[in-house]
């Protein structure tokens, strides 16, 4: 069981990989409990601040706008964190808490990238030779042009991450709850943003945080 942590610890790491256009065999990532003060059991949210820290900007305002969507789909409201800073600025611990005073949050949600990698396999297509008729009848066996083909083979990657997510109450400035994620492969980062932030709301909403 890890710690207790406050927002002065959250740290810029890289989250998510710019990945697109590859196939790959997925997986639903699996969530394993962390961390739970039995302090705030009874708290209820509903004005939470989503932050997926990432260098990449556009990865993380796609997964920070994703997650917030899907949160306010509980009849929550929520907001991503780009939308309420200047989206060039930084993620900051002081950044956060100008959001806090701000908005008016409750909470903070906060989503980082522990490990990550990725595994590729090829499929060799197979050569083959492909006729075409130039002219003549079908017994002028010459008037054919054959050139060779390679048939394209497949590139299958399997993308790889360990994730941790973290709820912060906003007035205490205290994480409260912490699950990891651990995924196995995604079509594209479209698709693996969508199965992180689904399997975040289920575990936030299953421990009772969501106000209703």
């Amino acid at each position: 069981m890890r710690t207790p942590t406050s927002l002065r610890s959250i740290s810029v790491a890289c989250c998510f990989a710019a990945v697109a256009g590859l196939t790959a065999c997925s997986s639903a990532p699996t969530v394993t409990p962390v961390f739970q003060d039995e302090a705030f059991a009874s708290h209820r949210f509903d004005n939470i601040l989503v932050v997926g820290v990432s260098a990449d900007y556009t990865n993380r305002a796609q997964f920070e706008r994703t997650l917030a969507s899907g949160l306010r789909s509980k009849r929550i409201y929520a907001a991503a964190y780009h939308t309420v800073t200047p989206g060039s600025d930084a993620i900051s611990r002081e950044a956060i808490v100008r959001a806090l005073d701000t908005n008016g949050f409750d909470a903070v949600l906060v989503t980082r990238i522990l490990d990550q990698g990725q595994s590729v396999e090829v499929s060799q297509g197979s050569s083959t030779a492909k006729a075409s008729t130039i002219g003549g009848g079908p017994l002028n066996l010459f008037r054919y042009d054959y050139e060779e083909l390679n048939e394209p083979g497949g590139i299958d990657v399997n993308l790889n991450a360990r994730l941790s997510s973290e709820l912060f109450a906003a007035e205490e400035g205290a994480m409260i709850w912490s699950i990891q994620l651990e995924t196995e492969g995604a079509e594209n980062i479209g698709v693996l943003i969508d199965d992180i932030s689904g399997r975040i709301i289920d575990a936030v909403e299953d421990a009772g945080y969501l106000a209703r």
